[in-house]
């Protein structure tokens, strides 16, 4: 079966009867789509005969939209003929299409809804499509072009144009994620935001799913766009007391292989009783430490930059003895025991020195947590019996 169906149409500018090329529904094989809305066909792509164009006059423009003119736009079509003329460069639209005519027919459909009222929407889409082919074609940087022109009129259809005849929701959601695809990360999050947050954007469930995983991948971006180097991290590990014990060189390889994150405000960074093997350094935000005392949460203390918690499961694998929760975004360095491990084996008289350290620290928060000083807590016998409980629970741990 031919997959082509035609429809004689009359040209409105010229008068010219040709006949419009339509694909069968039935030969129509979409394989995937990508997150910008782009199908991916088998055999003919469809979007190659969006726009009709009369083979005379080369008036273009999407099917619904064909008749749909004012006598002035009429008059002004007409008088722009030499100029379709040379965009068309003798194509010939009386045959099936090929990448080369979809492309002059979107050209020509772009430079004919130019001349028309509140179709910057049409702009956008055919330099979309446009773009499309540039990327089945492999021409990124041209898919690049024509997608910073797609945004220019997207943007112009939003902000200035009669919203009644567009579709808003899909306008914006375009407009993020071709800011997204072209590396301008906050502006995407801007229009991808108003889909989020749109009341009518339940409407188009599927747009709104869309944006929102959209949105959550521009921020990841965003996030890992400001990892620092490990000659920063190197820093920020120098003024964290028990590190000051490592040598450079060991300091320097544990900011090479550290890990690092950021976490959103109100999230639960580690949960009490659970158990964990990683330990946390507070390069930026504040966090607060809770426990359940008496079926209750209670908040111990709040910790600030350059702080850290998670040690004790580090260097002992213990549980949790705490709950941390984000105050604001935090950005976070972890350590595990697989990354600290080369380090303490290699010298295992660092793990007396890190148990006294960890002793006094731990002290101090015993001593908050029961609002009251016992002066037996700092006693140096007692202290013994903990830094030395605490280097054999370490030495365990680590098989040295």
């Amino acid at each position: 079966m031919n997959p082509f169906w035609t429809k004689e149409i009359e040209c409105p500018i010229c008068k010219n009867n040709f006949n419009a090329f339509m694909v069968r529904i039935e030969k129509i094989k979409l394989k995937s789509r990508d997150s910008d809305l782009m199908g991916r066909y088998e055999e003919i792509n469809p979007n190659w005969y969006d726009v009709w164009v009369c083979p005379q006059c080369f008036y273009a423009s999407f099917r619904l939209d064909f008749s749909k003119l004012t006598p002035k736009t009429i008059e002004l079509l007409r008088e722009s003929f030499p100029e379709r003329k040379v965009l068309a460069k003798g194509a010939d639209f009386k045959k099936e299409r090929n990448s080369y005519l979809a492309l002059i027919s979107y050209q020509l459909g772009a430079s004919c809804y130019l001349l028309r009222k509140n179709c910057s929407d049409k702009v956008a889409s055919l330099f979309t499509k446009a773009a499309w082919l540039a990327r089945e074609n492999k021409s990124y940087s041209l898919e690049k072009s024509f997608l910073e022109k797609a945004v220019k009129f997207y943007k112009k259809s939003y902000q200035e144009e009669d919203s009644s005849s567009v579709d808003q929701i899909m306008v914006a959601y375009l407009t993020g994620e071709m800011e997204r695809r072209l590396g301008n990360y906050e502006e995407s999050l801007k229009y991808l935001t108003l889909v989020i947050y749109d009341r009518d954007a339940s409407k188009n469930a599927e747009i709104k799913r869309l944006a929102q995983d959209q949105y959550f991948l521009v921020k990841d971006t965003i996030r890992k766009s400001k990892q620092p180097a490990a000659t920063e991290l190197f820093k920020n590990l120098k003024k964290i007391d028990f590190f000051t014990l490592l040598t450079e060189k060991d300091l320097l390889n544990l900011a090479e292989n550290i890990g690092w994150k950021i976490v959103d405000k109100d999230q639960v960074i580690i949960n009490e009783g659970e158990k964990g093997d990683s330990f946390f350094i507070i390069r930026e935000g504040r966090v607060r430490v809770t426990i359940k005392k008496d079926e209750k949460e209670k908040e111990i203390t709040a910790l600030e930059k350059n702080n850290f918690f998670g040690e004790m499961s580090l260097l002992t694998g213990e549980l949790r003895s705490a709950t941390v929760v984000t105050l604001e975004e935090c950005e976070l360095l972890i350590i595990n025991q697989e990354h600290f491990a080369g380090i303490i084996l290699k010298n295992p008289s660092l793990a007396v020195r890190m148990s006294r350290i960890l002793v006094e620290r731990q002290g101090r928060l015993d001593q908050v947590k029961r609002k009251e000083v016992d002066s037996s807590d700092s006693s140096e016998e007692k202290n013994c019996w903990n830094v030395f409980s605490l280097f054999l629970q370490i030495k365990d741990t680590f098989k040295f």
